[in-house]
């Protein structure tokens, strides 16, 4: 089974096509309640990826995957700069190469995916 990952948020930078590139199942969501749907379903969930954009969206996702699943959250970075960075497992500069952010991703997941124990 491919490793999924979970993506709450527009994907203005075609990160979704670079991931499914590479093997990954992802699962885009445009809501907190998508999001929700999503990581109480049937499939395990790898990671959570969250696109920046509003604060009060980006901490309901948060709080929401927190309290939900043990996956690792990555936010994809837009710019703006978010106030709580520390509550990510993984940030990832708007400006990032694509194959540096895949790789980062790829070994975030291989530390921390329950499938590989």
């Amino acid at each position: 089974m491919a490793i999924r990952i979970v993506l709450l948020g527009s994907d203005r930078f075609n990160r979704v096509a670079a991931l499914r590139s590479k093997g990954y199942a992802v699962d885009e969501c445009y809501s907190v309640a998508e999001l929700h749907s999503s990581l109480v379903g049937v499939l395990p969930t790898d990671a959570i990826a969250i696109a920046e954009s509003d604060a009060a969206v980006i901490d309901s996702a948060t709080s929401l995957a927190r309290a939900i699943s043990a996956a690792p959250l990555i936010l994809f970075e837009n710019g703006a700069q978010h106030p709580n960075p520390g509550e990510f497992d993984l940030l990832i500069p708007a400006n990032a190469a694509e194959q540096h952010w895949l790789s980062d991703i790829a070994q975030l997941v291989a530390r921390t995916s329950k499938r590989n124990r």
